[in-house]
């Protein structure tokens, strides 16, 4: 059992992304366009995976499936994902 389970994120619905070509994707508060948050990487995979609405245990599956023995890589690239995506107020409360 992960640490994710039965854990939905909700963003803030004034929130609007654009998805690159080179994978990476940029968020903004309509509220506040002068802040623009990337994420690349893994953690753009994890952002599209919740933007679809999949919960975390989900998705931590779903990775460690792909990446198998990365486990607390995953966890952590959760874990600072959220963090960063709470200290920019992207996500409800």
């Amino acid at each position: 059992m992960s640490t994710f389970e039965n854990i939905k994120i909700k963003f803030q619905e004034e929130i609007v992304s654009r998805k690159n070509e080179n994978g990476s994707v940029i968020l903004m508060k309509m509220d506040n366009s002068d802040v623009f948050f990337k994420v690349d990487g893994i953690a753009a995979e994890i952002y599209k995976e919740l933007e679809k609405g999949k919960p975390l245990s989900e998705i931590f599956t779903s990775l460690t499936e792909k990446f198998p023995g990365k486990e607390d890589q995953i966890t952590n690239d959760i874990n600072s994902l959220l963090k960063k995506m709470r200290d920019y107020n992207l996500l409800c409360a």
